[in-house]
C-alpha cells in the first residue's frame, strides 16, 4: 500500500529538513553551552524582559487579558510574545530580517527558565530566516512566520522531546506560520500579535507532538514554495552548532524597526 511505498520507495532514505534540525537539537543536548553562548543567551533574555515589561501595560495585551480567562503556557506565550514586540525595542537578527527574542523566549519561558531552549530556538529559526531572505519579507512578517520555528524549537527543547517528536513539532508549526506585512500598513494592533501567535503556535505544536500528534515531515518544501524563492537550506545547516547566531544579535537603544537593506 501507500505506507509501504513511503517506507520503501525511492526517497525513503532521505532526511527531511525538520528531521535534520531535530537531529542537531538532540545531539546538542550532550554538549555544554560555551561561556560565550551562555553570556549571549543571558543577554538576550535580559533584553527580552526589557522589551516585555512596557508591552505588558499597554494595548493590545491589556485588552487581551480581558478577552481570555484561561491560564497555562499557551496563553502565557501569547501574551508575553505579544508584549515583547509591542513597543519595538526587541532584538534583531539582521541576516534573517527577524526579531527572534519576542516569540522564541516567550515560548521557552512559558515552560522553563533554562537557557538551552532559547539557544536552540535562536539557532534553528535564524537559519530558516536567513535562507528565506528578502523574498519572504516582501509580503510576510518574519517575526510571525520565522518566529513560529523559534518558538516551536524552544518549546520542543524545553519539553525534552525525542527526535521524531521534535521533528513533528517543527512540521506542525510550519503550517501555523503566519503574519502579513499588510496587517501593519494601516494603524492596527496586529503587528505585535504576530509575535504572540508565533510563540503560542510553537508551544501548541510542541505540546501536541509530545502526545503523538504528527505533522507532514516534508512540509518545508511547501513553505519554501509558497512563501520563499528557492531557499538554500544547506548553507545554514553547515554552520549549525559551530557559528552561533545568538552571539550576533543587534540590541536596540531606541524604539525603531531597525531593518535596513
Amino acid at each position: 500500500g501507500l505506507q509501504a511505498h513511503r517506507r520503501c520507495g525511492p526517497g525513503a532514505a532521505l532526511m527531511h529538513l525538520v528531521e535534520k534540525f531535530a537531529d542537531w537539537a538532540i545531539s546538542f543536548r550532550d554538549q555544554p553551552l560555551s561561556k560565550e553562548v551562555l553570556h549571549h543567551a543571558r543577554r538576550a533574555v535580559i533584553d527580552w524582559h526589557a522589551a516585555l515589561y512596557p508591552g505588558m501595560v499597554v494595548p493590545p495585551v491589556t485588552l487581551m487579558k480581558k478577552a481570555f480567562t484561561e491560564k497555562g503556557p499557551r496563553l502565557k506565550a501569547l501574551l508575553e510574545g505579544t508584549a515583547a514586540h509591542t513597543v519595538e525595542v526587541d532584538d534583531i537578527f539582521r541576516d534573517g530580517i527577524y526579531h527572534p527574542g519576542a516569540p522564541t523566549i516567550a515560548a521557552a519561558r512559558s515552560l522553563t527558565e533554562e537557557l538551552r531552549p532559547v539557544v536552540v530556538g535562536y539557532e534553528i529559526s535564524t537559519r530558516i530566516g536567513a535562507a528565506m531572505g528578502k523574498a519572504h519579507y516582501k509580503h510576510w512578517h518574519n517575526t510571525g512566520t520565522i518566529g513560529s520555528f523559534g518558538a516551536a524549537a524552544a518549546a520542543a527543547e524545553a519539553l525534552k522531546l525525542e527526535r521524531q517528536q521534535f521533528a513533528h513539532a517543527l512540521a506542525t508549526v510550519t503550517t501555523f506560520a503566519a503574519g502579513l506585512q499588510q496587517a501593519f500598513r494601516m494603524d492596527s494592533m496586529s503587528k505585535p500579535l504576530h509575535a504572540g501567535r508565533a510563540a503560542e503556535a510553537g508551544v501548541t505544536a510542541a505540546l501536541m507532538a509530545r502526545e503523538g500528534v504528527t505533522g507532514s515531515l516534508d512540509v518545508m518544501a511547501g513553505f519554501a514554495a509558497a512563501m520563499g524563492d528557492n531557499p538554500d537550506w544547506e548553507k545554514g545547516l553547515a554552520t549549525l552548532g559551530k557559528d552561533f547566531h545568538i552571539t550576533r544579535m543587534t540590541f536596540k537603544n531606541h524604539a525603531c524597526c531597525g531593518h535596513t537593506f
